[in-house]
């Protein structure tokens, strides 16, 4: 089943990710070109299987099977709907029930030393001596 007559944004990306390049689908008049052959059909690189996945989304929060094209996860899901997504080249990794957690991003700073730097004058990128005695002018008021 088509969901789009029209190219959309998705698989432009899809074909860019997979340095495919895009087909002339219409002609200029907007009409449908007739297909001569079957277009390729993009597989996961890598596909990571028997998971315990924490997605980070209420409505699904945990799955057991995530698909990845180059850097980027593509679908996330059962291991049996995930695996039809592979191709001949795909990789397949089974985790055997192995925890895979969003990204963290640890953004902490050590206190006293965080402190201190706030009564320091900060010169980093001054271009020239004339900023530097402005910011100095400006820190000493």
């Amino acid at each position: 089943m088509r969901f789009f007559s029209l190219p959309n944004t998705a698989t432009i990306a899809a074909e860019r990710l997979s340095g495919l390049k895009r087909s002339k689908r219409f002609s200029s008049h907007g009409r449908k070109r007739k297909r001569r052959s079957k277009s390729p059909t993009l597989h996961p690189s890598l596909i990571l299987l028997n998971a315990n996945i924490i997605t980070m989304d209420a409505s699904h929060p945990t799955a057991e099977a995530l698909a990845v094209l180059r850097d980027r996860i593509i679908d996330v899901g059962d291991s049996e709907r995930i695996m039809e997504l592979a191709g001949p080249k795909t990789k397949t990794i089974d985790l055997h029930g192995k925890t895979i957690l969003p990204g963290l991003i640890d953004c902490h700073n050590h206190l006293v030393e965080f402190g201190l730097s706030l009564k320091t004058l900060d010169l980093r990128g001054a271009q020239s001596i004339h900023e530097l005695k402005d910011r100095i002018r400006v820190g000493a008021s």
